[in-house]
């Protein structure tokens, strides 16, 4: 019994440290007749997508890029960008010389 109730206090703190994370995808849906196609970033696979959202029977969706993000998507919080696409800090100007 007391072996039980030390495993159930392991679990609930361990549950007391879990941190929330998702998975985003960049989502390319290619129309097969035209070659037009438009991206779209997304939770939900490619798998997944055309479940949720409409695409076209002449449309494929398959996914061109993924990232981890941390933390909760609820409350209305929009999705953590794409590491890869944020640009670096840009060089800090030089300063001014004093010579003319």
């Amino acid at each position: 019994m007391k072996i039980l109730g030390g495993f159930i206090l392991m679990i609930c703190g361990l549950s007391l440290r879990a941190h929330a994370e998702y998975r985003m995808f960049t989502l390319k849906i290619t129309n097969k007749q035209t070659q037009d196609y438009r991206l779209v970033d997304s939770t939900l696979d490619p798998i997944q997508y055309p479940y949720y959202y409409s695409v076209q029977k002449d449309e494929v969706v398959q996914y061109t890029d993924t990232w981890r993000c941390y933390g909760r998507t609820g409350g209305e919080q929009p999705p953590c960008p794409n590491p890869k696409k944020i640009p670096p800090n840009p060089a800090p100007d030089p300063a001014p010389s004093s010579n003319p």
